[in-house]
Order: structure tokens, then C-alpha cells, then sequence
């Protein structure tokens, strides 16, 4: 791997922290995050934490607590430490983005509520704030290609938010208020009733929004019951449900962003976005023989998504200009309706003690069908190209149809102990797909002169099928107690989906090639009384990667990810924890068009650096800079635009904590810098809107109570 010299200097600096941090007096602080007797998910079965990947990072419900955050995405960033992008369908869902995906994390990182996929089947992030955080027993990240046990999309790798079951009864309430007129609450209750466990929790948060033209309002609720039949047999039932309704102030030209980042540049811009889910699951688990235990996932939910938008583009596209289109409307306009339906069925068999005493077989099917009907209305931009003359009145464009995408699959791993400090794991899926569109397009024009391919009225359908492989080998080798290491080597893939192949190039019928990594690790772990570290390094090399090349959906020319990632948690004194993360990596085109450049979206270095402060047994202070180098702006593949410019940001918080209850403040950005996340550039625009931004949120606080009993 030839990395550059700040990532080698990266690597040595972190292993010489460890070394030194190491050697310090041993002061037998508590005051370390050391994890709880927890049982953990990521295998797809329960496993004590001592067993758990050495790759997975764990946040507990007590990290969770000490943190003083509100919703997952916040979690994921400032604890995890993973790169989270706002969401700009304008919610708290963020962009999970793990080893340097950009513009195609969504479709990378595959998110799990209680092992059922919340990752969308459709270019849209995973519903992370469907869940309050006092519904969250802990969080397991798993970095790196896991398509072998979860299918496609875990490419960038897996976040299993594990729910909180078995309780005994507890309440806590939670309210809050905070800038822009934000408001907040939820509450979370369980209940023992002799074998049976029930849960109960609803959430709302709503806010007018940092820029003009936009606002959130989110609220869900979900309740999840568990008949424990004998000691390790269950049947269980969750079902939850969701609305947001965003308002979206859209893009903004970059050379605005510190002039006044909270406007909306094009002219009457509004948009807004009403999305509804539902979900139910069905799950099980049976002790068939001593050592043979049989779990299954059944689970049916539901979205509808209504998206509308209108605004003055004349002076953004020729495509609306009157000047250049004589008759032409000013006005760009649409709707779309749709709703989707989808269900899973996840049968699995774990053997243990296979082969040898501690080792275990685990065989499974998993099968996801998922189906879609939609409608749009828009106003259409090319409308000269349907006229013999070249002037017109303003023409509309309209569609209607329906999709569906059924994916099944088969999968074998064995995890196997050599001696008392080394183990083995093998693995391997097949996995095939069938999807299938048909678009109707009406109210077009004159088809005797329109392009191919876009004439009015006509249909589109397409009929794509495939299959991919996935295998794993990795090998865990404990030298001591507290020191471990890994040597891993996997192949994962995923599958375009609907979305994907429906804008992908006419010329290529709308069948994109299944995207494949060849993904190889080396990774350490270090964790005492006073310290944990983690450090790994990386590379994957991809064939046919689905991304957006500022056009249609295509499979890029090969590309290869490789980075570093370390994460430093130290007690310094029995008051003060420090605690890094840092991320660095190389996202590049190897070969084709594009060789040698930079994937657009996708920064070299992010992370957080913070500390944590016990003034008293009642007070906590917390402080954490969020940093990332620049980019390229999404679309730019040739990367001869300015980039999105370099950031890092200041936090910190109180924390007041009595034995039921807690007040927690917090200042977010606190020195108001104007900054962005998030690029767009698009050559066929004006100069002025070529190179676009999303503002991040300016210096906002935020103040909560939370009361358990």
C-alpha cells in the first residue's frame, strides 16, 4: 500500500501515543469507558462481548448517556467517530459515510435496527431517527466489507442499533428546546410481566430550520413485546411507525457561503418532502439440540414518500431561460408521489462447538423482496426539442409505474479456535437478484423531433437479473490480555438498485453490473485500565462501482479505497478522559478516464479530537473539535473545480446529573463558522450555479431534561 507521508507519520504517531500511554502509572480509574456485560449482535446470533469482532466498536448505553446527544446520527459521529453528512432531504437522518464512499454511502453502509435492515432500498438514508436514545441498549459499528454475513450494500460495512429488551420496569422522559425554534421529547417505557417483555416509545422533534425556506418535523413511535418460552427459547413481536415532513431551502452558490450562508439563492424556492414508514417483525429464537440454536426474522414495512418543489430558474439553467428559449416558462416545478412495500424473511442455524470446543457454524437464507409504484408531474426544460420551430409554450412532463427488486442469497461461516489465542474465520454467500421497471411517460410533443429515447407519450421498461459472490478469511491472534490483533481478507458487492439503474444511461438499458471489493486489513487493539486503542489499515480495490458521474448512474473504472484508522481513548487523570479518532484515506480511480484522480465527495482526513471533564460527581464538561480536509465537489470527476473547503468545528456541553435525572446544555459550532459538508457541480448550469453548496448549521444550542424512574 503506498500511502502518503501525513498517513505514515498518522500511523507512527498513534502507536507511539499507545506505547507511551501504556507505560504511565497505572492510577486504576474507572473514569475509561470500560464495556459493560453486554450481549452482542454483529454475527447475527448473541455473543458475549469478549467474543465480538475484534473490527466491531461498541458504544454502550452509558456512552450514550454521559454524552449528553439526542438522536443516533449524533451518536454515530461524535462518539463513533464515523464521517455523518447532513441529509439533504433536509432531516436528522445523516449520511453515514465508512472508508470514502461520498456520494454512494447511502448505498455502502447498510444500518440495522435489531439486525432488520433500516438502510433503504432506494438512494435515501437509513431512518436512523426513528429510535429515542433511551431505546438504545448500545450500537455495534463494524468497519469493513460484511457482505458475507448481511448481502449487498454492506460494502463500507455494518451499524447494528440494538434495541433495549428484558428490563425490568423503568420510564425515562426526555424534553428539550433549542435554537430555531426547536423542540424536542420522547419517552421510553418497559414493563415485566413474569415471561413476557414489553416496550413502549414515541419521539418528536421539530425545528423552522438555519437557512430560509426550511423546517423539520419528525415524530415515531413503536412498542416491541417478548414471550420468553424457557430459558433460551422467544418469540417476539416490534412494530414501529414514522413521519417526517421536511422544508428544504436548496442549494446555495459557493462563492455565498460566508457572505450569508442562511439564504436561499434562487429566486422562490420552495420544496418540501412528507415521508411515512411502517415496519413489523416477527422474530424468534429455539434451542433445537444443545448446540444447535435456530433464529428467524420475519419483517414487512412500508414507505410513502410525497416530494414537490418549485422555484424561478431562469437564472440557474438555459433549459428555463425565455431569453434563450423564446415562450419558454421561468417556473421549474414537480411532484412526485410514491409508496413502496417491503419484506424479508431471514432463516439461520448457528451449530456450536463445530469441529472444535468454542467453534460454530452458522448457515442462513435471506430473501428481500421489495416493490414500488410512483407517479410524477414535472415541468420539462427540453421542451424545444419536441418542436420543428424551436419555440414553444411550456410543455409537461409526466410518468407513472411501477418497479420491483427481489434479491435471495445462502451463506456459510465458521468461526474456529486454533489454540487458546488464536481463531479463524471463513465465510462465504451467493446471492442473486431480479428486478424489473415499466415507466409510462405522457403529455409530450412532436416525436417527429424529438431525441431518442425521450419522446412523448412512450414507456420504458426493463428486466435485469445477476448474482455475486462473497467470501471472508480472517485470522485473530490474542499475544496477551489486553493486546490483540487481526488479519482479515473478504470480498463484498452490491447490487444497483432501482433508483441506480433508473438513471443510468439509455445506451446501457438501464442495467448497471453488480459492484465488486476485494478488501484486505490488519488491525490492532489495545485496551487497559486507563487505555483503549484501536488502530487498522486498510485497502479495497473495486470493479464496476456504482456511482454518479455528474450525469447518469454509471459503473466507474476501477477504483481503490486505502486508509488508516485510529481511535485513542485515555484516562489522563481520574477527572479528565481525552479521546481521538482519526480517519485517514485515499478514495482514487486507478485506471480509465479518470486515472489518478480523487473520487468527488470523499475527504482524506476526518475525525474528532475531545476531551471529558468530572468536575464533580454531579457535573460533567465535554469539548470536541469535528475536523475534515476538503474535497471535490460531487459531479466534478475530472477535479479541476475549487474544492469544498477544509473545516473543523467546535463543541462542547454540560452535564448535571442527579440519581433520576439529568440537564444537559449544549453549544454546537460554537465560534458561528460558515462551513460546508457538502458540494455540488454541474457544468451545464450558469456559472453562478455551477459549483453549489448545502450550509451546515451556524453556532446552535440546545438545552435538555431527562427524567428516568
Amino acid at each position: 500500500m503506498s500511502l502518503t507521508k501525513p498517513a505514515i507519520s498518522l500511523a507512527y504517531l498513534s502507536l507511539l501515543a499507545s506505547t507511551s500511554f501504556s507505560a504511565q502509572e497505572n492510577i486504576g480509574l474507572d473514569s475509561i469507558e470500560v464495556l459493560q456485560p453486554i450481549t452482542t449482535y454483529a454475527t447475527r446470533f448473541e455473543q458475549s462481548v469478549d467474543k465480538s469482532l475484534p473490527q466491531t466498536q461498541i458504544i454502550t448505553e452509558t456512552e450514550i448517556k454521559k454524552s449528553g446527544l439526542n438522536n443516533v446520527s449524533e451518536v454515530l459521529q461524535k462518539i463513533g467517530g464515523l464521517t455523518v453528512k447532513q441529509n439533504l432531504d433536509g432531516s436528522s437522518n445523516g449520511v453515514i459515510d465508512i472508508r470514502g464512499f461520498g456520494d454512494a454511502a447511502d448505498n455502502n453502509v447498510l444500518v440495522l435496527l435489531d439486525g432488520i435492515r433500516l438502510s433503504a432500498n432506494e438512494q435515501a438514508s437509513a431512518r436512523t431517527s426513528l429510535l429515542p436514545l433511551a431505546a438504545i441498549d448500545h450500537i455495534e459499528i463494524t468497519r469493513g466489507g460484511n457482505s458475507v454475513l448481511y448481502g449487498d450494500g454492506a460494502t463500507g460495512g455494518t451499524i447494528n442499533i440494538v434495541s433495549k429488551s428484558n428490563l425490568i420496569n423503568f420510564t425515562e422522559v426526555n424534553a428539550g428546546v433549542g435554537s430555531y425554534s426547536g423542540l424536542q421529547s420522547s419517552v421510553f417505557h418497559s414493563l415485566n410481566n413474569g415471561d413476557v417483555n414489553l416496550t413502549f416509545f414515541g419521539r418528536q422533534s421539530n425545528n423552522s430550520g438555519y437557512r430560509e425556506n426550511s423546517g423539520a418535523a419528525e415524530s415515531s413511535a413503536g412498542f416491541s413485546a417478548i414471550d420468553n418460552l424457557s430459558a433460551s427459547d422467544s418469540i417476539g413481536l416490534r412494530a414501529t411507525i414514522s413521519r417526517e415532513r421536511d422544508k428544504l431551502a436548496g442549494a446555495l452558490p459557493l462563492s455565498n457561503l460566508n457572505a450569508n450562508p442562511k439564504t436561499s439563492e434562487v429566486p422562490g424556492y420552495s420544496s418540501t418532502a412528507l415521508v411515512n414508514t411502517t415496519s413489523l417483525t416477527v422474530f424468534a429464537t429455539f434451542r433445537l439440540k444443545e448446540n444447535l440454536q435456530f433464529k428467524v426474522d420475519l419483517n414487512h414495512s412500508t414507505k410513502s414518500n410525497d416530494y414537490d418543489y418549485s422555484y424561478d430558474a431562469s437564472s440557474v439553467y438555459s433549459g428555463y431561460d425565455p431569453a434563450v428559449n423564446p415562450g419558454q416558462s421561468s417556473i421549474a416545478w414537480g411532484k412526485i408521489n410514491s409508496s413502496s412495500d417491503t419484506n424479508s424473511f431471514s432463516p439461520r442455524l448457528k451449530f456450536e462447538n463445530f469441529i472444535a470446543e468454542g467453534g460454530n457454524l452458522i448457515a442462513g437464507y435471506d430473501i428481500r423482496e421489495y416493490k414500488k409504484s410512483a407517479q410524477s408531474y414535472k415541468t420539462d426544460s427540453d421542451s424545444s426539442l419536441y418542436n420543428l420551430n424551436g419555440t414553444s409554450t411550456n410543455i409537461n412532463d409526466g410518468a407513472y409505474g411501477s418497479q420491483s427488486f427481489k434479491t435471495y442469497g445462502i451463506y456459510l461461516r465458521s468461526e474456529l479456535p486454533v489454540t487458546s489465542r488464536d481463531t479463524v474465520i471463513i465465510g462465504g454467500r451467493k446471492q442473486n437478484y431480479s428486478q424489473n421497471s415499466a415507466t409510462n411517460y405522457y403529455t409530450g410533443g412532436n416525436i417527429l423531433s424529438c431525441t431518442p429515447g425521450y419522446c412523448d407519450p412512450s414507456s420504458l421498461s426493463f428486466n435485469n437479473s445477476g448474482s455475486a459472490t462473497a467470501f471472508e478469511a480472517q485470522y485473530n491472534r490474542s499475544f496477551q490480555e489486553n493486546l490483540k490483533a487481526y488479519l482479515r481478507a473478504s470480498t463484498s458487492f452490491r447490487f444497483a438498485n432501482l433508483d441506480d439503474n433508473a438513471q443510468a444511461p439509455f445506451s446501457q438499458n438501464n442495467n448497471l453490473n453488480p459492484q465488486t471489493s476485494h478488501d484486505y486489513e490488519v488491525g490492532f487493539i489495545n485496551q487497559t485500565e486507563k487505555l483503549k486503542s484501536k488502530f487498522a489499515l486498510y485497502e479495497s480495490h473495486l470493479r464496476n462501482e456504482i456511482g454518479f458521474d455528474g450525469s447518469n448512474n454509471v459503473n466507474f473504472d476501477p477504483t481503490k479505497r486505502q486508509g488508516i484508522e485510529t481511535t485513542t481513548r485515555y484516562a489522563f487523570t481520574s477527572k479528565l478522559n481525552l479521546n481521538t479518532t482519526i480517519n485517514y484515506s485515499e478514495s482514487s480511480f486507478t485506471s480509465g478516464q479518470y486515472s489518478g484522480k480523487t473520487v468527488p465527495g470523499t475527504s482524506n482526513t476526518t475525525g474528532i479530537l475531545g476531551a471529558q471533564y468530572q468536575v464533580s460527581p454531579r457535573d460533567r464538561v465535554s469539548w470536541q473539535t469535528r475536523f475534515s480536509s476538503s474535497s471535490y465537489a460531487s459531479g466534478d470527476m475530472s477535479n479541476t473545480q475549487a474544492q469544498r473547503a477544509a473545516y473543523g468545528v467546535n463543541d462542547i456541553s454540560y452535564i448535571y446529573s442527579e440519581s433520576k435525572w439529568q440537564i444537559i446544555g449544549s453549544v454546537n459550532n460554537l465560534f458561528n463558522k460558515n462551513y460546508t459538508d457538502t458540494a455540488i457541480y454541474k457544468s451545464s448550469y450558469y456559472p453562478l450555479y455551477q459549483l453549489t453548496v448545502y450550509p451546515n448549521l451556524g453556532r446552535n444550542f440546545s438545552l435538555t431534561g431527562r427524567y428516568s424512574f
